[in-house]
């Protein structure tokens, strides 16, 4: 793939990623069921709960917090995702990683880009190329790489390699729409 190829992808998913934070707005003092929730008012932004942790942020860093409003964990970050399967991507020093719920990572992925969990997968991008990762270990679920990997859904994901578009299932391997 060329520079502009690159540039291209890079500036894709830099998009994708700010239309899912922008997406959200401040969220309201009451929660689903009703009752007040003053504590969002010390936080500058708060998202929606997935897993029992909402994004969010103060004084321009990202974490986590539990539905009481207390942080989740102690570290701060650049930028969260949010949580599913267990883990949430998170940036740091400007790579990407996943921590857990108590906001431990075990491994340091040091990826570009990290993508949610789904069907335990997760969209990663690293030295120019794209694939998706194992939930238990976050060793590659294939070995080939992509320009652009999708999330997975109904064990299918979308892949782009030099601007041909394919699905491919768990396992990477192509399938049919």
């Amino acid at each position: 793939m060329g520079r502009y190829g690159t540039i291209l992808s890079a500036l894709v998913m830099a998009a994708i990623f700010t239309f899912a934070i922008g997406a959200h707005t401040k969220a309201s003092a009451a929660d689903s069921g009703g009752q007040k929730e003053g504590w969002r008012s010390q936080y500058d932004w708060v998202g929606e709960f997935h897993e029992d942790r909402a994004v969010a942020m103060k004084n321009g860093e990202w974490f986590h917090v539990l539905r009481d409003g207390k942080p989740a964990y102690d570290a701060r970050y650049e930028q969260v995702g949010e949580f599913s399967e267990g883990r949430a991507a998170v940036k740091k020093n400007g790579t990407w990683s996943y921590i857990s719920y108590d906001g431990k990572s075990d491994r340091n992925g040091q990826y570009y880009y990290a993508g949610k969990f789904l069907e335990g997968r997760a969209a990663v991008h690293k030295n120019g190329e794209g694939y998706h990762i194992r939930l238990l270990d976050e060793s590659p679920a294939y070995e080939e790489r992509y320009d652009y990997v999708g999330e997975f859904s109904e064990g299918r994901a979308l892949v782009r390699k030099c601007a041909i578009l394919i699905f491919i299932n768990l396992d990477g391997e192509r399938v049919e729409k």
